[in-house]
């Protein structure tokens, strides 16, 4: 049986996971946790570097995602006007 901080540890080490924190990382961050308080400060600041790496994914994707609307928007123009689309 797990309590509930320990669902609550596992959910932010799949959340850190999920987002692409490199597993090293997340031991580190382990570490610095059983350290309890003198640790608060590089804890905020290794989760702030994981989160400036989510954001700049999140901007990547953006960016791909606006690329892959466009080519559905020529698909769907070129099915409109009953031309073939375009090779790529």
């Amino acid at each position: 049986m797990f309590s509930d901080d320990d669902l609550h540890w596992l959910g932010l080490l799949r959340c850190l996971r999920e987002t692409g924190m490199p597993i090293a990382e997340m031991l580190r961050y382990s570490e610095l946790v059983r350290g309890e308080g003198e640790t608060v400060r590089e804890r905020l600041d290794l989760l702030r570097a994981h989160d400036r790496r989510v954001e700049e994914q999140i901007a990547r994707l953006r960016d791909q995602q606006r690329h892959i609307h466009r080519k559905i928007d020529l698909y769907r123009e070129n099915l409109c006007d009953g031309a073939a689309p375009a090779p790529s």
